[in-house]
């Protein structure tokens, strides 16, 4: 038998390892208590920018003495603000924050994850929503990011109750799909694919693999109109995808709002576009919530095409 080399041996462990790690961390039952510190400059800096990123301290788990972090404590790690219109909350509030553990120390990770996000749930007041409806995404065979709480102190102020939500970065991409190659695409804020997107992850400029879902989108014929999306996006997953925000009740989310979404260029896919879910803190408010949603571009048009109707019908009631 041919012995392995030690690089190879290295390999085949070494990967399972940091998913295991961002696994065990995501799923752990109770809270993680968390400590971030953003100095004087800094702060002037993110109440004038919000969501540009600056340097801060991250700590977890308690300080002794219930002490303030310090200067020469924890991580150093990229900080800035997170929101839209409703849960948007400026700095000496209770903030929605983005962590970036790699912006200005390399390959540093915060269990596996190269980016977490501590979400306020302003507008959930049970913090549940995000954790339910990301845990039956993915019980659905479909992609998403979790969800954990946590208890955040900003510069000393005890801000109590936080969800902590793993970010589209490509630790995650690979742990999901096996291949982190591909182009990640914030949908933006009330925006159709044809809208301006923010490349998350990935390579480019002009966005071509989102032009040319869109120009099949609007190809007039129903049948043609199939066959260009069949070889563009994963038409199962979209229904699938569009099936649970339906199940859900997800009324901010693509289908009903064009919000509240991502788009994943899979190469494992031949660079068919996945569909992603986010911003899910509204969630079942509406007990008669439609079946058939009517915004989102790429769902309606599909749905005129021919078989999908009852292809989409199949996944309601299967």
């Amino acid at each position: 038998m041919t012995k392995a080399s030690p690089l190879l041996v290295a390999l085949v462990f070494a990967a399972p390892t940091l998913a295991a790690e961002t696994d065990n961390f995501m799923n752990a039952p109770g809270f993680v208590e968390l400590h971030i510190l953003v100095g004087p400059n800094e702060r002037n800096q993110i109440n004038a920018q919000p969501r540009n990123y600056v340097r801060a301290r991250l700590h977890e788990g308690a300080l002794p003495n219930n002490q303030p972090l310090a200067q020469n404590q924890g991580l150093e790690v990229g900080f800035h603000l997170k929101g839209a219109a409703g849960s948007f909350r400026g700095f000496d509030d209770r903030p929605a924050i983005t962590i970036n553990m790699d912006k200005y120390a390399k390959k540093q990770a915060f269990h596996g994850m190269d980016k977490f996000h501590l979400n306020n749930s302003v507008q959930d007041g049970g913090y549940l929503h995000e954790t339910m409806a990301r845990w039956l995404f993915q019980k659905a065979g479909l992609p998403s990011t979790r969800a954990r709480h946590a208890f955040l102190r900003l510069n000393g102020r005890d801000l109590g109750l936080y969800v902590l939500v793993e970010g589209f970065d490509k630790p995650w991409m690979k742990r999901q799909f096996g291949d982190s190659k591909g182009n990640l695409y914030d949908g933006g804020f009330c925006q159709d694919l044809d809208g301006a997107k923010k490349l998350l992850e990935g390579s480019g400029t002009d966005q071509p693999d989102i032009k040319k879902v869109w120009a099949a989108v609007g190809e007039p014929d129903p049948a043609k109109r199939l066959d260009r999306l069949s070889q563009l996006v994963d038409i199962d997953l979209l229904l699938s995808f569009i099936a649970m925000e339906c199940f859900t009740a997800h009324w901010d989310g693509y289908s009903n709002n064009v919000n509240n979404y991502r788009l994943y260029f899979d190469p494992v896919r031949q660079g068919r576009l996945v569909m992603l879910p986010s911003g899910m803190d509204q969630m079942w408010g509406d007990p008669n919530y439609t079946l058939f949603p009517g915004r989102g571009g790429l769902f309606t048009r599909l749905l005129d095409c021919p078989g999908i109707r009852a292809r989409y019908v199949d996944i309601q009631i299967g």
